[in-house]
Parts: structure tokens; C-alpha cells; sequence
């Protein structure tokens, strides 16, 4: 059993972004990601590994980040932290009084935004 999240664990901010469709300037569809909310967070790293990709060492990174209950949030939703650009695998409720909800991602790019 984990322990209880309190308001005050929530010391990050991140940015909860979602991918949406727009019309270029010579009329063609862009893919662009839009700000769907700013929210506290608590942010864990969970585990990390290191892969060969291209004859190249990259690293893989994987979080928890836990926020209060946000209605709307999807898996195809991306997230920004500390320059990254996160990926959502799965979004689960830590309770049943709909309070927190656990993100469980992976980072797209782990060489980008070291901090």
C-alpha cells in the first residue's frame, strides 16, 4: 500500500498538452499540440535503461507523476516537464473519492531536456 498524497508533494508543474489539427498558411493540415492544462505535480522517476539505437547509447526514462483528479485527461495526451516531452502509457485513479490520479510515461527524446 502507498503512502497517502498530500497537496504539499505536489511541488512540480508540468503541462498537459493535446494533439490538435490546424490550417497552414498555404491551406495544408498541421499537427500541433495545444496547452490542455497546467497542474502541480509530484514527479518520480521510476527506471531508467540504456539502449543501443543506431550505433548510438540513448537513454529511456520512465515516470510516475501524480496530480490531483483532472477530468479529460487522455492516454493520447502528451506532457511537458523540465523540457521534456513526455508520452502518457496509462492514467490510473489512487483512490475512489476521485482526488489523484498516477501518469505513468515515457520520455520521447531522454537526451533533450536533461536538467
Amino acid at each position: 500500500m502507498t503512502a497517502p498524497v498530500r497537496i504539499g508533494d505536489l511541488r512540480e508543474t508540468i503541462v498537459i498538452q493535446s494533439a490538435t489539427t490546424a490550417i497552414g498558411t498555404f491551406g495544408n493540415i498541421v499537427n500541433t499540440l495545444s496547452t490542455f492544462a497546467t497542474v502541480s505535480a509530484m514527479v518520480v522517476e521510476k527506471r531508467t535503461s540504456e539502449i543501443f539505437i543506431a550505433e548510438r547509447m540513448s537513454a529511456n526514462a520512465t515516470y510516475a507523476i501524480t496530480i490531483r483528479y483532472l477530468e479529460g485527461l487522455s492516454p493520447s495526451m502528451q506532457v511537458q516537464w523540465r523540457g521534456r516531452q513526455l508520452t502518457i502509457k496509462s492514467i490510473k485513479r489512487l483512490d475512489i473519492l476521485k482526488k489523484f490520479l498516477l501518469i505513468e510515461c515515457d520520455d520521447i527524446n531522454p537526451d533533450a531536456g536533461a536538467t
